[in-house]
C-alpha cells in the first residue's frame, strides 16, 4: 500500500507548475490560502480577508510582467502586493 506524502511535496510541485506557466488560475489555484492566511492573521475576519485576497490577486494580475524570479512567486505575491492592512 502507498503512503500519502506529505503536504510540502504537494504543495512545492504545485507551485513549481505555477512558476513555470504564471496563468492566473494556476497562481490562485496554488497561492490563493496563502495570501488568506496573511490576510486572515492582520484583519482576524474571513469576509475582509477573502475581498483583499482579492484585490492582491488583481493588483498581481495586472502586474505579473514585474515579477524578475519567477522562483519567488509565493514572496512577490505576499510582500509586493500586500495591501495596506
Amino acid at each position: 500500500m502507498a503512503q500519502a506524502q506529505p503536504m510540502e511535496d504537494d504543495r512545492d510541485s504545485q507551485a513549481g507548475g505555477a512558476t513555470e506557466s504564471l496563468t492566473p488560475e494556476a497562481l490562485v489555484r496554488t497561492y490563493a490560502t496563502a495570501v488568506l492566511g496573511v490576510c486572515l492573521a492582520h484583519m482576524r475576519n474571513i469576509h475582509d480577508s477573502e475581498d483583499i485576497t482579492q484585490d492582491v490577486f488583481i493588483k498581481a494580475f495586472t502586474k505579473l510582467d514585474t515579477l524578475r524570479d519567477r522562483s519567488r512567486v509565493r514572496g512577490w505575491l505576499l510582500q509586493t502586493h500586500r495591501p495596506v492592512l
